[in-house]
């Protein structure tokens, strides 16, 4: 062996040890071959739960389109109900008005209806005192039905 350096060393002479050395080199690249084959079958292996799981999430992914079409059709009816809510809940406050404005209307006539039989009762009371009044001092009797 030559020696250039302390550090470097020569394949010039080494004669047998070059041997060796390619032998090992030669295990080397098959075992090294052996772990890349192995790790190809692997990937292949693997490869196919990729493509089955690829399988899978196409399928529910159509499923979920599905879903979302039928969540679609829901919402369009939910907002139609919406809105024939909103147009309901808009007649029942026209016709709690309107019902309120009869009741003030109802209410203002039985006050008048009310005033008047008051003011009628009165009106029998005072005509009876004027009757009796014109009897007792005048003699005349001015009865309607005799």
């Amino acid at each position: 062996m030559k020696k250039k350096d302390k550090n470097i060393t020569t394949i010039e002479g080494l004669g047998k040890d070059v041997k060796k050395l390619a032998v090992t080199i030669d295990d080397m690249a098959k075992a090294v071959n052996k772990g890349f084959t192995a790790v190809q079958k692997q990937i292949n292996g693997m490869d196919g739960r990729l493509d089955q799981i690829d399988g899978r999430l196409d399928h529910m992914d159509s499923r979920l389109d599905h879903i979302d079409g039928r969540l679609d059709q829901m919402d369009g009816r939910l907002n139609n109900l919406e809105m024939t809510t909103r147009e309901m809940n808009q007649r029942l406050d026209r016709m709690e008005e309107s019902y309120k404005e009869l009741t003030d209307t109802l209410d203002k006539f039985l006050k008048r209806l009310t005033d008047r039989e008051e003011e009628m009762i009165l009106m029998k009371e005072e005509l009876k005192q004027i009757k009796k009044a014109l009897k007792e001092r005048f003699d005349i009797d001015i009865g309607i039905l005799k």
